[in-house]
């Protein structure tokens, strides 16, 4: 076999987990969004060089063919904040979109999850269809086939209209399916959908193993933290939280009895990878905040997790120059 330097177009099909592997590639759930010439990718250490990086460096922020927004659907939450505003009910994230203001590469592009009280849940949901501009739909159990006893459970809305959630579904996750309280510790953020992932909750940045991924760190950076279009009209002003890091571990470890199995959670593997937490000073600042019920699993989950390796390519293009070398 002979490996060359070559300028050809490295196209790439895979999931959100490759976008860690390959930052300088988009991709996201099985589809080629881009590709990057194999000689800049070596050049600039695609498993190393963040994502955000390259594209700041090409002069563009990042984008991507996935993303349903465009520039008529500025404002496209209002309504949603203001539903929940009438409740007096604070607008909670969870899942995938609260992720990507926890630091992990993951795209809510098929699901809006809100968290919602036991008590207020058929109000609220009813109070949505009651407007007319939404239709009760099924989950997409394929999409969360581990979490489905979970997703039986949770009402799915969607806009019956041309709009962007007719395309990103509402999830309305009661409390005591999600295993987790509206008035559990959370941390607010700047909106209810991130365009770069980031670390809200900066205690948690995994520094030195990554770069900074804080939130500060990313806006010093000249990092873009929201979409060009905003979900929240910039005259409307609703604070949006996540649940804090601790708390969220603490409700994923919560719903393992509801499952089919007692393997670790998708969601929770995705936090332990992008935070390092299997690390000792990374457990320092988690266990102590978790429930004393769920420490000793966490505890067998950190010390079970495996680390995939990383491999830099440049050294052997390097030492081979432009004339490959046989193996």
């Amino acid at each position: 076999m002979t490996i060359r330097r070559c300028d050809c177009p490295l196209l790439v099909l895979g999931t959100p987990t490759l976008r860690r592997e390959l930052p300088g590639v988009e991709v996201s759930w099985g589809r080629c969004l881009g590709h990057i010439n194999i000689s800049e990718a070596i050049e600039r250490n695609f498993f190393s060089t963040s994502h955000e990086e390259i594209e700041m460096e090409r002069g563009k922020q990042p984008t991507g063919d996935e993303n349903p927004i465009d520039d008529n659907d500025a404002g496209f939450f209002d309504h949603v904040a203001a539903v929940l505003n009438a409740f007096q009910h604070p607008v909670i994230l969870v899942e995938e979109a609260a992720m990507r203001w926890m630091g992990v590469a993951v795209h809510p592009e098929y699901n809006l999850d809100l968290l919602i009280k036991d008590s207020q849940l058929d109000d609220i949901v009813a109070e949505f269809l009651a407007s007319g501009l939404y239709e009760r739909v099924e989950q997409d159990l394929h999409y969360r086939h581990c979490r489905i006893r979970l997703l039986k459970q949770v009402p799915r809305l969607r806009r019956i209209d041309e709009h962007v959630l007719r395309d990103i579904p509402l999830n309305f996750w009661a409390e005591s399916i999600y295993k987790l309280s509206t008035e559990s510790r959370l941390v607010e953020v700047p909106g209810p959908i991130g365009w770069n992932l980031n670390l809200v909750e900066e205690r948690f940045d995994p520094v030195p193993w990554e770069g900074s991924i804080s939130y500060q760190t990313k806006l010093a950076q000249g990092i873009r933290m929201l979409p060009d279009v905003l979900a929240l009209s910039a005259a409307f002003h609703c604070p949006i939280y996540v649940p804090s890091i601790p708390c969220f571990v603490d409700a994923l470890l919560d719903q393992i009895p509801s499952r089919p199995d007692r393997n670790m959670p998708i969601p929770l593997s995705y936090l332990i990878r992008y935070l390092h937490l299997e690390k000792p000073c990374q457990r320092q600042k988690l266990m102590p905040e978790l429930a004393k019920r769920n420490q000793e699993e966490m505890q067998i989950y950190l010390d079970k997790y495996k680390r995939k390796m990383k491999f830099d390519l440049r050294p052997y293009f390097e030492t081979q120059g432009s004339q490959g070398f046989e193996g």
